[in-house]
């Protein structure tokens, strides 16, 4: 029986056993005893478990059998994969292969773990879609070549990583069970530093981010953008892109600059904001900071719908948006409060619209569109007179056709990304990036620990303390620029906070379709949270 076995036991009856018997409990700490001294012992327990039912219960419904480290709990397969397992979803092959051969590879070598926190098994009502995770694997993979790669050179800490899956399930509903598996693995062989991907800002994302906070785990945030999951909420939690509110207020300038061909606005929000039992944190940040934001230019009555992420029982992909744009107010714009998943369906609604003759905006903040902006939609959008605006942290068609535009960090990542075989049209989502840059933050908050200990690896509270230095000589050359945390100017920002937002990255306003090309372009770009306006004042490609 493997030490992934011991994890079936992982239920709300084993509090004890996990409590006072496993790695971190008193009995553990007392004989020095690992999870692998117990593993003999764990057969035995299994066997007679089985014959009451209990032990047998769990084999039956454990996923690919019990070394894959998870449980089938409602249909998913919920816990930590370690052997390349896809959750039933075949785009994530290509980048666990890639994973699994560099696991096998660090064999024999000093390594630690660094897991990818999502909901692997992605659902038609998961706020992240399974192409979109799989792009998260496959830049995962790229970051853990680079680094392995790198051990023994001048600078590195001479530790490989390792990389997990794990899995809360598509809703995100077994969060406090995985993050016990995930404390738990501080203490294997090749011991956890630290959590990527933290999955979309729902209301499961805050407990879940706590829990692992309180076992000083440090943890990057993805896609994570919500106002309310930041350091000062949660220590230990730093995010790859700014905050909403960051990306709503970068877009004010362009929008004040063109308020004659964008104003008035009516403003379109998903009230799963409101929703006690789905409480999505991102919709709610993304209403109150853009009616913050552009609340000048908003006319009208907010209309509301209710968005498909979340398991309530009254979704509708029904929007009245058409009509309301051809009313007698005669809006330029539609302020789009909500997930991503949901656009396409308020923009088939608006080509329905009587007034297609007059141009027509759909302005959104903190949410990158350009991994659902297909080229075949442009003819049609052009046709009814639609546009798009929206914030991005990253525009890769133009930093693979122009180096000069590109990040520092982006030559290193997409070699060896397009080298590992992705297609760079995976590119197009930002996900890949995000989620090297994520695994790039543990790993360099790490080297740091490191340097203070050489002759042994840090338990994970030290590289959690590492996450705030990194900073000045210590910054993250991420795909998608220049990553810094720490506490911010209050000359610049009045709250001063350790926000766990990065300091000073470029907000990228895009416009889709662009004027004469066929893919989004970059009209306007500021700085997050530097109140220093324009990183460049309107630039046109």
């Amino acid at each position: 029986m493997s030490e992934h076995s011991m994890a079936r036991f992982d239920t709300a009856s084993d509090s004890l056993t996990k409590e006072h018997w496993g790695p971190g409990g008193p009995w553990a700490r007392r004989t020095g005893y690992r999870r692998s001294t117990l593993v003999a012992a764990g057969g035995v327990c299994l066997f007679a478990l089985g014959l009451t039912g209990w032990g047998v219960d769990e084999v039956r419904h454990s996923c690919a059998g019990l070394r894959s480290g998870m449980t089938k709990i409602q249909n998913e397969c919920i816990g930590v994969s370690t052997d390349g397992f896809t959750f039933g979803q075949e785009e994530y092959s290509a980048g666990l292969k890639r994973i699994d051969s560099q696991n096998a590879a660090i064999a024999g070598h000093q390594a630690v773990t660094v897991a990818l926190l999502n909901p692997w098994s992605a659902q038609p009502t998961s706020a992240l879609t399974a192409k979109e995770l799989a792009n998260q694997i496959e830049g995962a993979a790229a970051a853990q070549n680079i680094i392995n790669t790198q051990v023994g050179r001048s600078g590195n800490p001479g530790v490989r990583i390792r990389l997990v899956l794990a899995n809360q399930g598509g809703l995100q509903a077994h969060w406090e069970r995985v993050g016990r598996r995930l404390i738990e693995m501080r203490d294997d062989e090749a011991p956890l530093v630290g959590v990527v991907g933290m999955g979309p800002s729902t209301a499961a994302s805050l407990p879940s981010a706590r829990q692992l906070s309180h076992a000083q785990i440090p943890m990057v945030g993805v896609i994570t953008t919500a106002d309310q999951l930041n350091y000062a909420a949660v220590q230990g939690l730093v995010k790859v892109l700014p905050s909403v509110r960051e990306y709503a207020a970068a877009m004010t300038p362009y929008l004040r600059k063109h308020q004659r061909e964008l104003a008035p606005a009516i403003m379109v929000y998903d009230k799963n904001a409101d929703d006690p039992k789905t409480g999505d944190l991102f919709v709610k940040a993304v209403r109150e900071d853009m009616e913050r934001s552009f609340g000048p230019w908003i006319k009208g009555s907010s209309k509301a719908f209710h968005g498909q992420v979340g398991d309530s029982d009254h979704r509708t992909d029904q929007f009245t948006a058409a009509v309301d744009v051809c009313s007698s107010l005669q809006p330029k714009s539609v302020v789009y409060a909500g997930r991503k998943v949901d656009l396409k369906n308020l923009l088939s609604d608006l080509e329905t619209r009587i007034c297609s003759d007059r141009k027509l905006t759909v302005i959104a903040a903190g949410t990158d569109l350009g991994g659902i902006l297909p080229r075949e939609e442009i003819p049609r959008l052009r046709e009814k007179n639609i546009s798009l605006l929206y914030s991005a942290g990253a525009n890769y068609h133009a930093w693979t056709a122009n180096a000069d535009d590109a990040p520092e960090g982006f030559a290193s990542f997409y070699r060896t990304f397009t080298t590992l075989s992705f297609p760079e049209t995976h590119l197009a989502s930002s996900q890949a990036m995000g989620a090297h840059d994520g695994v790039m933050i543990i790993a360099k908050a790490l080297k740091l620990a490191l340097d203070t200990d050489p002759d042994s690896i840090p338990p994970t509270g030290r590289v959690f303390d590492q996450l705030i230095n990194l900073n000045g000589a210590n910054i993250v050359r991420g795909a998608a620029g220049d990553l810094s945390f720490g506490r911010r100017d209050p000359g610049r920002d009045p709250e001063g906070l350790l926000t766990g937002d990065p300091k000073d990255k470029p907000i990228l306003i895009m416009k889709f379709p662009a004027d004469h090309e066929d893919f989004p372009q970059e009209v306007d770009r500021q700085l997050a949270g530097s109140g220093r306006g324009p990183a460049t004042t309107d630039r046109q490609r």
